[in-house]
């Protein structure tokens, strides 16, 4: 139960703990990532709804606006669920090549496995802490126990010491805290910036 799994790991965040998660014959790359989406996708309806419920949106605003609203609610939110799961594939793999430089001796399958167990209860518990009771501070404090257990994620997998440990699981806590939606405005920034020196770069190539 995927419950379990997530609360044993945000509760007792120890080596033994992980190495129990990812020995589990459920722990796959598939399950990791459907955790990730439905993770997301709950944090993002909570969002909208809250976003909502704060603005005091009239109900003649909601009635001229339905369709524009579901759209956004049944498309565009599980597309940027979608791509928050490609953040996860695209960051653990990238995690997963340094940590093999380092030495490390984990696999991609049981590190993506691992990272999902408090990937996706900190991003609903950031959303209902922080936007739905107001308790201040709480997305940092969350933010640095999801360093903690990134951390502790990366020593027990890959037989790390403390040090390659926090510089691989520290920059990794930073990109999976971060919003999706700032990773969509920065990259269509840097695409209205370069994007037309790489399509000159690319003709002249060519």
């Amino acid at each position: 139960m995927f419950i379990v799994v997530w609360l044993r790991t945000l509760l007792w965040p120890t080596p033994t703990t992980f190495e129990s998660n990812i020995s589990a014959p459920e722990a796959t790359i598939g399950r990791a990532c459907i955790w990730v989406f439905l993770g997301n996708l709950l944090t993002y309806w909570l969002a909208f709804l809250m976003n909502m419920i704060i603005s005091d949106i009239s109900t003649e605003f909601i009635t001229q606006y339905w369709k524009t609203l579901l759209w956004s609610a049944l498309v565009f939110v599980p597309l940027i669920s979608f791509l928050g799961v490609v953040v996860l594939i695209v960051g653990t793999g990238v995690a997963q090549m340094l940590a093999r430089l380092f030495g490390g001796l984990g696999t991609y399958t049981k590190l993506i496995y691992a990272l999902a167990t408090f990937v996706a209860p900190l991003s609903i518990l950031r959303i209902v802490l922080d936007d739905a009771l107001h308790l201040q501070g709480a997305s940092i404090l969350l933010w640095i126990y999801g360093c903690i257990l990134t951390v502790i994620a990366f020593k027990s997998l890959h037989r790390f010491g403390w040090k390659p440990a926090l510089a691989l699981g520290i920059p990794l806590a930073s990109i999976f805290a971060v919003p999706l939606p700032v990773f969509i405005v920065v990259g269509i920034t840097m695409l209205s910036i370069f994007g037309p020196t790489i399509s000159r770069m690319l003709n002249l190539s060519k």
